[in-house]
């Protein structure tokens, strides 16, 4: 029996049939609009009666407890207002931050946004330093 393109089973020698080998493409997946759609979670957080968000409830914890949670920000904040100043290798160090991301939070952060002026110099054993001087609002 010869095999043609529309016929799906294929003879043996002995003329036995056989099933298909495999269902075909359409059959296989599902098509796109058969599948159910999944719904996407608001992004809107602290909803009235909701639960509060993480920040929120570890803000609580900290202030249940007494206790202050001291950020990075705040860190290099210290290492900037003490009388040497600091490098920047010491504010890797103190944040776990990359050099790049240290020197953003200088310009961006620390002059633009909290209006402060840093001061930079070059020590004696040449590594660059960095200071708040006073606590005076820049511009």
């Amino acid at each position: 029996m010869p095999l043609n393109d529309t016929d799906l089973t294929t003879t043996t020698s002995g003329g036995d049939t056989m099933a298909p080998a495999s269902k075909p493409a359409a059959e296989a997946t599902p098509r796109s609009d058969e599948r159910p759609k999944k719904r996407r979670r608001s992004k809107q957080q602290g909803k009235p009666g909701g639960k509060p968000g993480k920040a929120h409830t570890k803000a609580s914890a900290a202030a249940s407890n007494g206790r202050q949670k001291v950020t990075k920000s705040d860190a290099v904040l210290k290492l900037l207002r003490s009388s040497k100043g600091a490098t920047i290798a010491a504010m890797m160090e103190a944040t776990g931050w990359q050099a790049h991301s240290v020197r953003g939070f200088l310009s961006g952060t620390v002059k633009k946004t909290m209006g402060l002026t840093v001061e930079s110099e070059t020590g004696k054993e040449g590594a660059r330093r960095y200071r708040i001087v006073g606590e005076t609002r820049a511009g």
